[in-house]
Parts: C-alpha cells; structure tokens; sequence
C-alpha cells in the first residue's frame, strides 16, 4: 500500500495503477493524470491532504516498459474512449426519457444534463443542441449501413433493378437497427411527428444515407445515373414502408420489403 499521501513520494503497485485516473488505492481517491516519462501527477481531493498539493508516483516495472514502447498510452487511450462513451450514452438516455414524458420543446439542456450526472459543459462536448441528441445515431448508422453494403460481393450492377436489389439487404438491416430499442423508436417517431423543426433535419439525415449508398455502387463500378436513381428509388422504399408502418416499429422491416418487392420484385 502506498504511504500516507503527506509524506511526499510514494511508490505504487502495479495493481494499484488505474490508466483511466480515477487513482491508485489512496485513502481519500487521489487523481492521477499521466505527465511526461514515466511519472504520474496526483491531485488530490480530500480537504486534508489539499495543502499537499501533489506528489510523484513511480510506476512498477510493467508499466515502465509499457510507457516506452506506446502500450500503455494506448490502453490509456482505449479507456477514455470508453468513459466518454458512456457520457455520450448517459446524456442521450437522459434526453429521451425526458422526450418521452414531456416533449421536446419543454425538455432543456440543463435538465437533459441533471438527468443525466453531467454538467452543462460536457453536454456541448458531445452535442450542438437538443435537435443533434434526437438525431445521435445518425453517425453510427451511417457507418454501420456502409459496412453492410461493402461487406456484399462487389458485383457491378449495370441498370436500376439489380442496384436496387444490391441495396435492398442493406435498407433492411437500417430498418432493423433504428427498431431494435423499440421505445426509443416510438419516441423519436413521435418527436418527428410533433416538431416539423425536427422533420427538416431528419430529411437530411436520410439523404446523406442515400448518398452513402450511391458512392458504393459508385465505387464498383455501377455508373452514377444509375447508382444515383437507385439509392434515391431505395431511400423512397424506406420512406414509403415508414410511412405504412404508422410508427409501429414491429412493422417497418415488413413494409419496407414490400416496398421494394413492389419495384423491383420478390427476392429470388
């Protein structure tokens, strides 16, 4: 165990280290946050040991070698990522319950980060305004529709009926994905349907999914007339089976495969 913080230097077990900076096992849960070589800094927060200061903290062995070779400022790196994440997660969590009690228009941003154990501050960290929190998944979809898509052996389709049968794989996974929080999805449903404001960026949202979907077929060789109507045609089967659906998230996949079915035909 290391010495009273008092004292001055004290020497860590490796064990004791957390890379995150909540602290070595101290008796009133010091900060560490890492300086240059192989030290660390640590604040202290308990009141009696505020006149300290801070004081060094050797690392053991392990982590000597791991600061040399880059190991260690990665793990680092790794679990900061992952409390940021969880902050992220926290305030959008925060946010749609209270959309789902009171609406859009009556929810602050203050009370979004109340809600959610974060200050004001880290809420503009993550987020312009409220409108970018109901909109907080576009990016991930984004990512995960063109994954999708690339994942499909890159066959070069030459006219509109088998770009969209190209697409239509990946269409449905979207619809999947958005309905997988089933009450998350009744609310953002609703908050479209009650906040037109809310409407035009969704617009936006779905085109710039469109325009993902054609820089694929694009890229395999599929020529952009082509690519550009399918992806607008495969967007508007989205749009249509949304519709049809009503909000109910137990029918979207169902209504946007019969969307398609009715363009280009049934699956083989």
């Amino acid at each position: 165990m290391p010495r009273n913080p008092c004292g001055g230097g004290i020497s860590v077990d490796d064990a004791l280290v957390d890379p995150l900076g909540s602290g070595p096992d101290l008796p009133d849960r010091g900060v560490v946050t890492l300086v240059a070589g192989q030290q660390a800094q640590v604040r202290l927060r308990s009141a009696s040991y505020a006149r300290t200061g801070g004081y060094s903290v050797s690392f053991g062995t392990r982590y000597r070698k791991e600061l040399s070779t880059g190991r260690y400022a990665a793990r680092v790196a790794d679990l900061r990522d992952r409390k940021r994440q969880r902050a992220r997660d926290q305030i959008v969590d925060a946010a749609f319950a209270l959309f789902a009690k009171r609406g859009f228009h009556d929810v602050t941003v203050t009370e979004i980060a109340e809600r959610a154990e974060v200050g004001r501050t880290t809420f503009f960290r993550y987020f312009g305004d409220k409108q970018e929190v109901v909109f907080s998944d576009e990016q991930g979809l984004l990512e995960q529709m063109t994954e999708h898509q690339r994942a499909f052996d890159p066959v070069t389709a030459r006219s509109v009926c088998p770009a969209m049968r190209q697409l239509r794989g990946t269409v449905l996974a979207l619809c999947e994905a958005i309905t997988k929080d089933r009450k998350r999805y009744l609310v953002h449903e609703r908050l479209l349907e009650e906040n037109p404001e809310l409407v035009d960026r969704s617009i936006r949202k779905v085109q710039r999914f469109t325009q993902a979907l054609e820089d694929v077929l694009v890229e395999r060789g599929t020529p952009r007339e082509i690519a550009v109507l399918a992806a607008q045609l495969s967007l508007g089967c989205f749009q249509a089976g949304r519709r049809l659906a009503d909000g109910n998230p137990s029918r979207l996949v169902s209504e946007v495969e019969a969307a398609f079915e009715r363009v280009v035909g049934r699956r083989p």
